[in-house]
């Protein structure tokens, strides 16, 4: 029941912006009609019990909308409301900011969990040999404009490279940064000539960490570790990511410092076959690292021949020594490390 239409029709909720809830602010609202009632005056106006009205009182109390004066029965007085309700408002302000300044933080928070959430989509995990060629072959068959290539060994299977051949057909750029260990392996000299035939631009570099394979800036295929017999067991395929990118620098930054292989298989003029001149490529492979006996092998030669050219080769440069003999040849190179 209610003795004034005023608690029961009164506009609701217009306070709730600051924290005020429908009953206190119906007692706020009959108190600055009508100052100075009790508890049990209160109780009837706003047509609610005398233990919620108690309750009510006691929060506007706290919250400063109200006050009570000495005297029995109690007499509750407002504070006016310009003051009081905007003390809220400056309060509910100053709350909204330490909670917008705590949701930047939940936000780091966020951005963090998901990072980790969503690792798959920046990193996939591949374990077995067959399992990394498949998606090797993906990789290079999935290339539309340049594939990149640290090559490295150990080797597993066959040398040839049928996908890069394709990949050449289509018009699909391809460099590749050889590993001057890999001029170790029997017969890779040659395999390399006849990719470069087919329009791979091939370097040399004594620096190749590891093996990698970056298809259009795309996508990029290495081992997950180094230091293990065998590295293919597991390998890590990386999406567009900061990581991607600091893979391409890096192959860029050692292709820049590499040096083409055409001085390897061509004489300076490039029109000489690499039988013409023999001598010039064991020395070339001398200074690239390659100890006599890989070179024996890469050229099919013996043992004795490679000394012995290797000897006839610095009588004619005035070297005493094969590190003088590798100053030599290092200058020759420097001239081919850009072109």
């Amino acid at each position: 029941m209610s003795t004034s239409g005023r608690g029961a029709d009164a506009e609701p909720g217009t306070l709730s912006a600051v924290g005020i809830g429908p009953l206190d602010e119906r007692v706020y609202r009959e108190l600055l009609t009508s100052p100075g009632m009790s508890l049990a005056e209160l109780a009837i106006r706003v047509d609610s019990g005398v233990g919620a009205t108690r309750q009510a009182i006691g929060r506007l109390e706290r919250t400063g909308l109200l006050s009570r004066r000495p005297g029995t029965p109690a007499r509750f007085v407002p504070a006016r409301p310009d003051v009081a309700v905007g003390a809220l408002i400056a309060r509910r302000h100053d709350e909204l900011e330490r909670a917008r300044l705590l949701a930047d933080r939940l936000v780091a928070d966020f951005h963090q969990g998901t990072r980790y959430e969503h690792t798959s989509q920046v990193i996939e995990i591949v374990v077995g040999p067959e399992a990394i060629s498949q998606r090797a072959v993906q990789l290079m068959r999935g290339a539309e404009h340049e594939v990149m290539i640290f090559d490295k060994p150990p080797y597993v299977g066959t040398p040839d490279n049928p996908d890069e051949l394709d990949a050449l057909a289509r018009g699909v750029r391809w460099r590749a940064v050889y590993s001057t260990e890999s001029l170790a392996q029997a017969g890779q000299l040659e395999m390399i000539s006849r990719f470069r035939d087919a329009g791979e631009q091939a370097r040399l570099s004594p620096c190749v960490p590891t093996k990698l394979a970056v298809a259009d800036h795309r996508l990029a295929l290495l081992p997950l570790t180094i230091d293990r017999p065998v590295p293919e067991e597991t390998a890590i395929l990386v999406h567009p990511s900061s990581m991607l990118s600091m893979l391409t620098m890096h192959f860029e930054t050692v292709w820049e410092r590499a040096v083409t292989v055409d001085v390897f298989v061509n004489d300076p003029s490039g029109t000489a076959p690499p039988s013409a001149n023999p001598g010039r490529q064991v020395v070339l492979l001398l200074a690239a690292g390659l100890k006599d006996e890989a070179i024996a092998r890469q050229l099919g030669i013996s043992l004795r021949t490679v000394r012995r050219w290797i000897a006839q080769i610095m009588a004619e440069r005035g070297a005493t020594t094969r590190f003088q003999l590798g100053l030599s040849v290092a200058n020759e190179l420097a001239g081919h490390s850009t072109t």
